[in-house]
């Protein structure tokens, strides 16, 4: 595998403006769309509204769903569900794609904070608008697949991430 041009943020997003501003900066490219599903869970762990705004943002028109009665979107209730019984049950989950984490350390990133993708000769598909990366997790013994596919805007969108929310190695208690 081959590492991609790690995606460096120098603080959270506090607003879905400040959101889009990092979407438009580095999601015209896979790493960046990836790093910006991250980033997004990231913001649902301190911040569930506006985290639940950003993940619209990064996820697949295929993976939202109109609420009944209303002008609003969501997640489809079975991504939804699962990203949110994963982080209720590890909610460290998603510090551990920011480089420098490990169990040891609690999975505190580093300032800046760095997400690091890996892709392989056979990461795009043929009609070019697909592609799985592998996202470096310093909870798991081997990086996480994420499949993103390019939206009419030319922004990557992640379509399927279900290793990304799957569990990791739990925090060490110190002696």
């Amino acid at each position: 595998m081959a590492q991609l041009e790690p995606i460096v943020l120098d603080r959270r997003p506090q607003t879905v403006l400040e959101f889009r501003g990092f979407q438009e900066r580095f999601a015209r490219k896979p790493e960046g769309g990836a790093a910006a599903f991250v980033t997004a869970l990231w913001i649902f762990c301190l911040d569930r509204p506006l985290g639940e705004e950003c993940l619209l943002l990064t996820v697949d028109a295929d993976r939202i769903e109109q609420v009944i009665g209303t002008h609003g979107k969501q997640l489809q209730r079975m991504f939804r569900l699962r990203i949110e019984e994963q982080l209720a049950a590890q909610p460290y989950l998603i510090r551990s794609y920011f480089a420098g984490t490990t169990p040891e350390n609690g999975y505190q990133p580093s300032h800046p904070y760095t997400i690091t993708c890996l892709d392989n000769p056979f990461s795009i598909d043929s009609t070019g608008l697909k592609v799985k990366l592998f996202l470096v997790c310093g909870g798991a013994d081997s990086p996480r697949p994420i499949t993103l596919r390019r939206g009419w805007d030319d922004f990557w969108r992640a379509l399927e991430w279900s290793s990304v929310v799957m569990g990791i190695k739990p925090l060490q208690q110190s002696p």
